[in-house]
C-alpha cells in the first residue's frame, strides 16, 4: 500500500496516482481518521502528513503523538496504551452517535 508515498505514483498501481485507495493516504482514510503515533514510531512522518492532508481537506481528524513510544504501542501494556485507546474510543463513539 502507498501511505508512505504520500500520494505519489505507485509501482503497484502504475500511472493511476490517487485512483486507488492504496495510492493515497487521504483517499484510504475516507472521512474519518485519527492517527496516533509515537516519537520513536517508524511511521511518524507519514502519520503527520496524513493528519495535515485530512485537516487541509476539512475532515474531522486528530493527531496524537506519544513521547517515547513505538509503532503499534497500543498493543502493549504501558500507561500510554490506556490513554490512546480511550481517546480512540471517544473519537469513534462521537462519530457513531452523529450518524
Amino acid at each position: 500500500m502507498g501511505c508512505a508515498g504520500g500520494g505519489r505514483r505507485s509501482r503497484r498501481y502504475g500511472d493511476q496516482p490517487g485512483a486507488n485507495p492504496g495510492c493515497s493516504c487521504a483517499q484510504a482514510a475516507a472521512t474519518l481518521d485519527y492517527p496516533q503515533a509515537g516519537t520513536k514510531e517508524i511511521f511518524l512522518c507519514p502519520a503527520v502528513r496524513l493528519y495535515q492532508t485530512l485537516e487541509a481537506e476539512g475532515q474531522d481528524t486528530k493527531l496524537d503523538v506519544y513521547e517515547g513510544t513505538w509503532h503499534i504501542f497500543q498493543q502493549t501494556q504501558i500507561p500510554e496504551t490506556e490513554v490512546a485507546v480511550g481517546k480512540s474510543a471517544a473519537f469513534i463513539n462521537k462519530h457513531l452517535a452523529s450518524r
